[in-house]
């Protein structure tokens, strides 16, 4: 006799059990509730209760790219005359682009140089020297370049900065002069990827020149509405590569786009939590996993150990032949929560065929 004998079950139960025996995941009991005699009983397999934490998941479709490209705008006059290929990376204290044959360099910030620094001879009259936020992440970057910048420890546009301004534009191909132009060096927050030329050689150098991406391998995700606000910057997901390798991220951004029809979509950017973890992908096409309900320390077993009952529950067969009724929990990995009287962690189970 066939253990997946087909059984009537109560109204409550018919989605679940339905849907599940659809699967194959679920065995049916005769209503004695005794267990339909095996071929071989020493072959039928057998699992553990265990106690474990469950989170079921949603699976959502994403893209391997470089983020959202930025667009780069020159400044001051002159003209462009040289422009880094798509797929350059820049990183601090190189050359982005040319101007009047003058290079254009990257620093790293989070403020954008606005003004002339002029190289001091003495403190102003009736105060100290120029200090700002411009000033700081001119005096950081010159640091990390290795420039002796002083010793000075606030932002502050002193003799020993304006030294080593003069001493960076002559490595760079400058005329030394000590004051700083802000046109000569752009301030982005980390280290770019060109992605396009937005300008062409030739062009005035006040206008858009470049669209940059972060370095570093993202995913990007569409999401609706409702997935947007359930799922904001910092939840932890795990990206499916094509070759079933599981990377642990997180979600750094969530905006929206205008869509090919018009409408606005919610865009999640996640990066690696692992640096370069997404640089081995063979394909661009991935699967993000983004995590819902949790139960944690709760007793399960595979979904394949269910039992539907006759008139209506579920079970579990012991290696005896005697049923145990359940209460189910989540479902998530293929695994079910489990509870009931006799019920325990490491109690073993029968598996199905």
């Amino acid at each position: 006799m066939s253990r997946r004998r087909t059984a009537l079950v109560t109204t409550g139960a018919v989605v679940a059990a339905a849907a599940l025996a659809t699967a194959g995941l679920l065995w049916f009991r005769p209503a004695s509730g005794e267990a339909a005699p095996t071929a071989s009983a020493t072959a039928r397999p057998t699992v553990t209760v265990e106690r474990t934490d469950l989170t079921d998941e949603q699976l959502v479709p994403g893209t391997l790219g470089f983020g959202a490209p930025q667009t780069v705008t020159g400044r001051g006059g002159g003209t462009v005359t040289a422009l880094p290929e798509p797929g350059t990376v820049v990183r601090r204290g190189e050359e982005l682009y040319r101007v009047d044959d003058r290079p254009v360099t990257l620093f790293l910030g989070d403020t954008p140089f606005f003004r002339t620094l002029k190289m001091p001879t003495q403190p102003p009259e009736g105060g100290d020297y120029t200090t700002g936020n411009d000033v700081a992440v001119l005096k950081a970057n010159l640091a990390e370049l290795g420039y002796d910048v002083g010793t000075r420890e606030d932002p502050a546009y002193t003799p020993a900065l304006a030294w080593a301004v003069k001493q960076w534009q002559d490595d760079v191909g400058l005329k030394p002069t000590g004051d700083f132009d802000p046109a000569s060096a752009v301030v982005l927050p980390t280290a770019v990827r060109v992605e396009s030329a937005a300008a062409a050689l030739g062009d005035p150098a006040d206008t858009a020149l470049l669209k940059v991406t972060s370095t570093a391998r993202t995913v990007s995700v569409r999401l609706d509405g409702v997935q947007g606000a359930a799922y904001p910057v910092g939840s932890r997901v795990r990206v499916m590569l094509a070759d079933g390798t599981a990377v642990p991220g997180s979600v750094t951004s969530v905006g929206t786009e205008e869509s090919d029809d018009g409408s606005q979509e919610v865009v999640a950017v996640i990066e690696a939590e692992k640096k370069g973890a997404f640089d081995d992908a063979t394909s661009d096409a991935v699967r993000v996993a983004f995590s819902g309900t949790t139960h944690e320390d709760v007793l399960a077993v595979p979904v394949s150990a269910l039992l539907a009952l006759v008139g209506g529950g579920y079970g579990l067969e012991l290696p005896d032949g005697s049923l145990v009724r359940v209460e189910t929990g989540l479902f998530a990995g293929g695994l079910v929560e489990v509870s009931g009287d006799g019920v325990s962690d490491g109690l073993t189970v029968v598996d199905a065929p």
